[in-house]
């Protein structure tokens, strides 16, 4: 569940207990609420005064309607963890995905086997991101589209410096013309492209303690406090 997802259902509860607290409110201090106004039908024994009843019966109703609120909200924030817990693994696998891509292209010998390792690694990147959203634009006649693109700017860009381009094509790593340093270059630039947009659903802030002076060295010395011997 993404956080909008989940802020839309937390709106949607607390405006339906917002209105049910002011109908009970209302209810109440109606003038045709007072119980001395009502009346008991003694063939039925009900209430015969429908402002007092509607009072009763919200008020009655209210443990119930307190328990299954308490069961949605459950359900909404369980599903937001496993969702939060599944965008996690899938940032590690992404990094894991361009370093292994950034250091196919630092190799010095590079063989069909490694390019095609890499290929497949970016590839499975991609596919992965479906299960955790649809496509932007998606219905039941249009395909839409990625909502990442900068993981296939990542996988362009090594197709094109392995020669696999086309969906049928095959690896020829023989040219020498190939320019990895600027292959190495689209990588980085679209992965920190994606990197600027991904990590807000996890609703990130600043630490506490951070350090961001380069060269920062341990403050404390070495030893331990003395102890007094009994």
């Amino acid at each position: 569940m993404t956080k909008s997802r989940l802020n839309r259902w937390l709106y949607a509860i607390v405006t339906l207990i917002i209105l049910y607290i002011g109908l009970m409110v209302f209810a109440r201090i109606s003038p045709a609420c007072e119980p001395a106004l009502a009346w008991v039908d003694r063939t039925t024994g009900l209430v015969r005064s429908d402002c007092y009843a509607l009072f009763e019966l919200l008020k009655d109703a209210a443990p119930l309607l307190i328990g299954v609120f308490a069961a949605l909200l459950a359900n909404a924030f369980q599903k937001r963890a496993a969702f939060i817990g599944f965008l996690r693994d899938e940032w590690y696998n992404i990094v894991a995905t361009k370093t292994a891509l950034v250091c196919f292209c630092r190799q010095s010998e590079k063989s069909e086997a490694d390019a095609l390792r890499a290929w497949s690694e970016i590839s499975i990147c991609i596919d992965r991101i479906r299960i955790l959203y649809r496509n932007v634009g998606e219905t039941d006649a249009l395909i839409g589209r990625f909502p990442y693109e900068p993981l296939h700017d990542m996988r362009r860009a090594l197709e094109d410096a392995i020669g696999l381009r086309h969906r049928h094509g095959s690896v020829d790593l023989s040219s020498g013309e190939i320019d990895w340093k600027a292959t190495e270059h689209r990588i980085w630039t679209a992965f920190q492209a994606l990197r600027e947009v991904f990590l807000e659903e996890l609703d990130l802030s600043e630490p506490d303690y951070p350090i961001t002076q380069e060269g920062r060295i341990r403050q404390k010395q070495e030893g331990r406090k003395s102890r007094r011997e009994p």
